[in-house]
């Protein structure tokens, strides 16, 4: 959620949209794509992925040895 909030910080939703709107538009982001990507991704047997660990990068696996 990281790159969200930052994009959410932006001149564009900070200085242009009630402070309500930014609000808004994260918790959709989280409550209804997020949170339903990490059920599935914990029902397929792998890391939810809500969190960034600090030292994972782009070559982690996340899978825990699921296949697709």
């Amino acid at each position: 959620m990281e790159i969200i909030d930052r994009e959410l910080d932006t001149p564009r939703f900070r200085n242009e949209c009630t402070p309500a709107y930014p609000v808004s538009v994260r918790k959709f982001i989280f409550d209804k794509l997020a949170l339903k990507l990490a059920d599935s991704r914990r029902g397929r047997g792998m890391f939810d992925a809500l969190e960034k660990v600090g030292d994972w990068d782009d070559g982690t696996d996340l899978s825990l040895g699921a296949s697709g």
